[in-house]
């Protein structure tokens, strides 16, 4: 368990926005940084628990439930307020109390909250205030997001049941759609037939749940 917390990254698309381009050979500007170095993040209290790491920016939690994030913000997924183009130093997601877990993936950042409540930010969202994840009809117990071929989705366990919610057209087991038009952006629909989920991975446009006890 990580209890304070001084974050080095490395350049590259992680901690640049996606749209910037390495600095040539000729280019002699001085705040455009070598790819290749590292940026040391201060954050501005320790005591954090935990990273989530999206494509352009990073958030962090910390041990009083608090949410920190940082990066590219073009989308919204920094949190809070108007959306801009990069947030340099750590900052206090507003209106986020009692969070227990963070997970983030490409302009999308989801964070759950110790009464099993999801909210989310960034993504399709018009601005950059984290929303309630609605439709879960139970409290989860964990969360997963990843980055599709539409977009970006969630997925939540709760006990052993578990829904989805996303950008992109999401499909059951079958085939069937689940989701069937991205309006499921901000609403979660469950995955019929799991009663038995104790874990969940996911990456790119698959989702896996781990079945049977813990």
């Amino acid at each position: 368990m990580i209890r304070t917390i001084v974050v080095s990254c490395l350049l590259l698309s992680a901690c640049r926005s996606p749209s910037s381009q390495p600095a040539s050979s000729s280019s002699s500007s001085s705040n455009q940084p070598d790819k290749k170095s590292a940026l040391e993040i201060h954050p501005v209290e320790t005591n954090f628990l935990g990273l989530a790491l999206g494509d352009s920016h990073s958030c962090a939690l910390h041990g009083t439930g608090k949410v920190y994030c940082w990066g590219d913000n073009r989308s919204g997924q920094v949190g809070g307020g108007a959306k801009g183009d990069v947030v340099a130093i750590p900052t206090e997601v507003p209106g986020l109390v009692d969070v227990v877990q963070i997970v983030a993936a490409d302009d999308y950042t989801c964070a759950r909250i110790a009464d099993g409540n999801v909210v989310c930010w960034g993504g399709s969202s018009p601005d950059s205030e984290p929303k309630p994840i609605k439709g879960l009809s139970k409290a989860a117990t964990d969360l997963v997001v990843c980055n599709g071929a539409w977009g970006t989705y969630g997925c939540a366990q709760q006990g052993g049941e578990v829904s989805c919610w996303g950008e992109q057209y999401v499909n059951n087991p079958d085939g069937s759609p689940l989701l069937p038009s991205k309006e499921g952006a901000w609403s979660a629909a469950r995955i019929p037939g799991l009663q038995d989920a104790s874990g969940l991975a996911c990456t790119g446009i698959i989702t896996c749940a781990r079945r049977g006890p813990n």
